[in-house]
């Protein structure tokens, strides 16, 4: 029985070294097989709250960028769903991992717990705790100078709240279609972080003009990097091929596909402006992965010491090996087994 044990937590443990060594594929490859380049893991106890992720490893030597992706609304149900409910994974592909700096960048995509609702205040420590754990575990390749964070819908706010919180932490942020109202404090909160933000005119949830661009004014009015700020305003959300998403509320599809329609122009529908209101012209492959790429911090921690408490080893020996089945029955094609 000893050895068994033995031989079972070396697997659980080794499930994603070996998810993580896989490398980037082609756009073409398609969605589905970008999404299983990424890996499981869950992030250190913080007080009783346990949050996992799913997260992509570039390949190469040297440090590489660090981009931390929010879901939106009822898509951190189970582990899995953060990603799947998306297309952040499009940026896993050879083509977008090459337009980073270093030619790579890690993917972050942590899951709200959503006891209550998706990224309430109560787990902005945890959601740091997450971030600040996948960094030791990385520490050798993440480059810290270069932290970004993005989201859709709760996520932006969600993207909006770290950025106050932790303003040293983050270079640059990429807010989707925020759902929520940006007041006058929280603006001078993010004052000196470079901002894009993507909104609909017709977005199905906020008001355009008595909610969404007057939040923006906020943020415009109050930052120190005008020049910095990107604000693209589709006249609806699309999808990179041109067809419509589930809501007009889904300006997120813009992002994931870094700003460029499957014939590589901007957006059908859609203008980007500075924080000076003025036009900025979009020319490919310059989009979002090159905007954010100019810009970083000075935010440094200390080389980690690796300690984990025995709660922790026992959760991550569960959700690895639950993983590890789902991964299992994936490939032999039985997925109605899980549900």
């Amino acid at each position: 029985m000893k050895k068994f044990f033995a031989v079972f937590l070396c697997v659980c443990l080794l499930v994603p070294v070996f998810s993580a060594a896989a490398g980037a594929l082609p756009l073409s490859a398609g969605i589905d097989a970008l999404r299983d380049e990424f890996y499981f893991g869950v992030a250190p106890d913080d007080e009783g709250a346990t949050m996992d992720y799913y997260a992509f490893a570039p390949e190469g030597e040297g440090k590489f960028p660090l981009v931390v992706w929010l879901h939106g609304l009822v898509s951190g149900g189970y582990p899995g769903r953060q990603i799947t409910k998306n297309d952040i994974s499009y940026w896993a592909s050879d083509e977008f991992q090459a337009r980073f700096t270093n030619g790579g960048a890690f993917l972050l995509a942590p899951r709200s717990t959503e006891v209550v609702a998706d990224w309430t205040d109560d787990m902005i420590k945890p959601l740091k705790s997450l971030i600040d754990g996948f960094i030791a575990d990385n520490y050798d390749r993440v480059d810290l100078s270069r932290i970004y964070i993005g989201g859709l819908s709760m996520g932006a706010k969600m993207v909006y709240k770290m950025i106050a919180a932790y303003p040293e932490m983050f270079a640059a942020a990429f807010p989707c279609s925020p759902y929520f109202v940006i007041t006058s404090s929280m603006a001078y909160d993010v004052r000196n972080t470079p901002i894009w933000q993507l909104s609909s005119k017709r977005d199905v949830y906020m008001p355009f003009r008595t909610w969404i661009s007057r939040d923006w004014d906020r943020v415009v009015t109050a930052s120190r990097c005008k020049d910095d700020l990107r604000w693209t305003v589709f006249e609806t959300a699309l999808k990179p091929d041109g067809t419509k998403p589930g809501t007009t509320h889904d300006t997120w599809y813009a992002a994931t596909y870094d700003m460029f329609m499957y014939d590589n122009e901007p957006f059908t529908g859609s203008v980007t402006y500075d924080g000076n209101y003025n036009e900025v012209e979009l020319t490919y492959p310059h989009g979002m992965i090159s905007w954010l790429c100019n810009y970083t911090s000075d935010y440094y921690v200390a080389p980690p010491r690796h300690t984990v408490s025995i709660p922790g080893v026992f959760y991550r020996i569960y959700t690895r090996f639950i993983e590890y089945i789902a991964r299992i029955v994936k490939a032999i094609g039985l997925k109605g087994v899980l549900g």
